[in-house]
């Protein structure tokens, strides 16, 4: 007990309020044992935090962009997931000084809830919502690994890399929109995009946002350092400031008004936490900053009219059109639709996007004047969230943004000193929580572990780091929690590689040209559940794509039968196109109204004739 009390004491201390420097050796659990050494955390952190965002699947793989993001974000997590499960279930939470706040429990109701959820939801899609769990899985695990275990003295190299990866994006984007990528193969072969290589327009955005703060943050903090004035730290002064100047580039070209918004949000949040120490010498560095942006705009105006004009047009389109709500007024009243619709139960993680169309049909019915539109995200994660896992925990989430702004604003109106890795921690939830109005951060894994990170960074030290509800027995619950971490670490393993290897069949399918080897390797990549819905749809295109080669209408009714079964799971414009056009030309009516009554009423007209 002595040993146990000495632990804690010594837990408490390392935490206590104090304004400390992000390189200082006591930042993090100067008395828990991780799961792994303390640099081998820090690589592992490093590569799920600051490489995913720069590299794609390529051409040896089926999923071209997103596949290698999940493998690079979630497999170092996974291995450190293993580790820890490993000793929690050998020797319990005390022998690596290892626990998990109020907050981290709360998350982890949650998770077992979504867990659940499947005996009361009809889930559509099955694959999606394993997938959405274990991306969620993974966004708790990094939150309790980096709470207890992440080092605040490797909080800097972190921020340099992503820094490094989102101006190479930058660079990407503008060789895309040129259309030179082509003799790069590691570029994004996407030209007349500007997107770098995170696959996205407005992920782009908010990506370089995030690096952009992080720019802001090493800029204002470290100039205090006394290795400020040497010639290494001129150095890596400049070349941050340039860094800064190119994401500033970026973040204007990109056009993307919800990543401006975000980084001043998150601008707004630093501020306010340092200002009870502003000093002369923080202004000019802050000032120094905005003129920073102030130039990156004016040579955006200037050398490229076409694509800030775009931005402009569309801030201007904001104010002309506010009702319109950055044209997202139908998306989110169709959200609106598809959550009263089932309200308690929701529709079940990962299956907004198949239900959207329901939605928005019951929607147009009562609002035909709105548009018609297809998407996979509410472009509001908190809606969506509602929307798929219900009342109760839509309030739940709620509660916890609410009780940890309570304790932020407490933090500040009682003027407690706090470390700077917890300042760059809640300037950058005050980004990312900003964009979740508008965007879906939190659908890229890549994005979302960030997330995570910074609430690990900032409740060490702005929530309450003990309550009795979580010393309730403390040694039989974590060695179950360990017991459980091992095993979804196990099966997340499984699971990722043999969806891999059913991602290799899929490629090998599209690319053959002989019709009995594609069917074959397309059933084979049904076997694998990553990929199962995929290959269900490959299949269906696989039947229309021989009948209508050999003419034979056997083919095809199986490969529409294919495809209408496959859309009642899934339903994408794609196939609701694919689905109509069939419809028509092969006369079926019953066919053709249904898959019409998901457009909007007067957009059409049917012209069948009955046999």
């Amino acid at each position: 007990m002595d040993s146990m009390k000495k632990r804690q004491t010594e837990y408490k201390k390392s935490f206590s309020p104090s304004f400390r420097s992000v390189n200082s050796p006591e930042l993090g659990l100067s008395c828990s044992k991780g799961p792994v050494p303390d640099v081998v955390f820090f690589i592992l952190v490093l590569i799920s935090l600051a490489l995913p965002n720069i590299i794609f699947s390529g051409m040896f793989w089926f999923q071209t962009l997103h596949l290698m993001k999940w493998f690079v974000a979630m497999v170092p997590i996974g291995i450190l997931a293993l580790f820890l499960g490993f000793r929690l279930l050998r020797s319990g939470a005390s022998d690596i000084g290892f626990r998990i706040d109020i907050f981290g429990w709360i998350w982890l109701f949650l998770l077992l809830y979504i867990t659940l959820q499947p005996l009361w939801v009809d889930i559509r899609s099955v694959p999606t919502f394993v997938r959405e769990w274990f991306f969620f899985a993974t966004l708790w695990i990094t939150y309790i690994l980096c709470y207890n275990f992440f080092r605040g003295k490797y909080l800097r190299p972190i921020l340099w890399l992503a820094n490094i990866n989102a101006a190479l994006n930058v660079i990407f984007a503008e060789l895309q929109i040129t259309s030179l990528n082509s003799p790069f193969p590691f570029i994004l072969p996407t030209p007349g995009n500007y997107i770098g290589n995170t696959g996205q327009q407005n992920m782009l955005g908010f990506w370089l946002a995030i690096c952009a703060l992080n720019s802001i943050f090493l800029h204002v903090a470290y100039r205090s350092e006394k290795d400020s004035n040497t010639f290494p730290g001129k150095l890596l002064k400049y070349c941050n400031l340039f860094i800064l100047a190119l994401l500033g580039w970026g973040i204007w070209n990109s056009t993307s008004r919800s990543a401006i918004l975000s980084l001043l949000c998150g601008i707004l949040f630093f501020l306010i936490l340092i200002v009870r120490d502003m000093k002369k010498e923080h202004l000019r560095r802050l000032a120094l900053v905005v003129l920073i942006f102030v130039i990156a705009l004016s040579s955006a105006m200037v050398f490229s009219q076409q694509r800030v004009g775009k931005m402009i047009s569309k801030t201007f389109d904001i104010v002309k059109n506010p009702e319109k709500i950055a044209n997202r007024d139908s998306i989110w009243l169709s959200s609106w639709f598809m959550f009263t619709s089932q309200p308690m139960k929701g529709v079940g993680l990962g299956q907004y996007k198949w239900h959207y169309l329901d939605g928005q049909r019951e929607m147009l019915k009562k609002h035909p004047q709105m548009d018609w539109k297809f998407t996979y995200w509410a472009h509001n994660e908190y809606l969506q969230w509602f929307c798929e896992a219900g009342l109760i925990p839509g309030i739940i989430l709620m509660g916890m943004a609410l009780w940890w702004l309570w304790s932020l604003f407490r933090w500040v109106i009682l003027k407690k000193e706090i470390s700077l890795e917890a300042v760059w921690g809640i300037s950058m939830l005050g980004l990312i929580w900003f964009n979740a109005i508008w965007t879906r951060p939190f659908h890229r894994i890549e994005d979302a572990l960030w997330m995570s990170f910074a609430f690990a960074l900032a409740n060490r030290d702005i929530l309450p780091l003990e309550s009795s509800w979580t010393k309730v027995r403390r040694g039989y619950l974590y060695r179950a929690l360990g017991a459980l971490i091992l095993f979804c670490s196990i099966v997340g393993f499984g699971y990722l590689f043999h969806g891999m290897q059913g991602d290799v069949f899929l490629r090998k399918g599209v690319q053959t040209k002989h019709p009995f080897t594609q069917r074959t390797y397309l059933e084979r990549a049904y076997d694998h559940l990553l990929v199962r819905d995929i290959a269900e749809r490959q299949l269906a295109y696989h039947y229309l794509s021989i009948g209508a080669a050999s003419k034979n209408t056997d083919y095809t009714v199986e490969g529409v039968e294919r495809l209408y079964r496959y859309f009642l799971r899934e339903p994408h414009s794609r196939e609701l196109k694919t689905l109509m056009d069939w419809g028509v030309r092969l006369q079926n009516v019953e066919l053709t109204r249904e898959i019409a009554s998901y457009l909007k009423p007067g957009s059409y007209n049917l012209q069948l004739r009955k046999n």
